[in-house]
């Protein structure tokens, strides 16, 4: 049982993220009536009769990282250049985001992202073997190289080498460094 647990550990997270994310969607589409008269004054600040975001519109982005299962939330970056877009506009733009909240005065995107957090470093070979330390980038949610190292994955043994070139997930460049020590020697 505790092998099979570690051999799909992500298709489990994933499946626990996505039925959490479904729990937190349905929930907020199935609020009652009462609360959607509550907020039409605000929304009607926008647009008439449609509401859509405004300058002083708080835009908050939820960013859930499947390989860490880490969460973290802040502002959207270049924010501005949704002003004046409507929910139908937004998840145009971004339709790989949940949009939870839509009020002109508070917007949610929920948006999941391959690989690490921010926290986490990524010790990982390129596709011509050299290693490098990878980290996400948080405004992008790409993994960018910040350290190319003089190594190349074809110096350790074969398991090592295919660890490397899947790559092998750390907090802290102490970390890497104590890793490639022992690998070493």
């Amino acid at each position: 049982m505790l092998n099979f647990l570690k051999e799909n550990r992500r298709i489990l997270l994933c499946t626990a993220l996505a039925l959490a994310a479904g729990t937190l969607l349905g929930g907020a589409l199935s609020l009652p009536r009462a609360a959607q008269q509550q907020t039409e004054p605000a929304e009607q600040a926008g647009r008439i009769g449609e509401a859509s975001i405004l300058p002083a519109t708080a835009i908050e982005r939820q960013v859930c990282y499947l390989a860490c299962g880490h969460l973290t939330e802040g502002p959207l970056p270049d924010a501005d250049a949704l002003v004046g877009m409507t929910r139908r506009e937004l998840a145009q733009a971004y339709p790989e985001a949940a949009i939870t909240t839509f009020t002109s005065e508070r917007v949610r995107l929920v948006v999941s992202a391959e690989g690490y957090c921010p926290a986490h470093l990524l010790l990982m070979a390129d596709a011509e073997g050299a290693l490098a330390v990878y980290q996400m980038q948080e405004d992008t949610l790409q993994m960018e190289a910040v350290l190319a190292l003089p190594l190349a994955a074809d110096a350790f043994d074969a398991e090592t080498a295919a660890a490397l070139a899947a790559g092998v997930p750390f907090d802290t460049m102490d970390e890497i460094n104590a890793y490639l020590e022992s690998m070493e020697s």
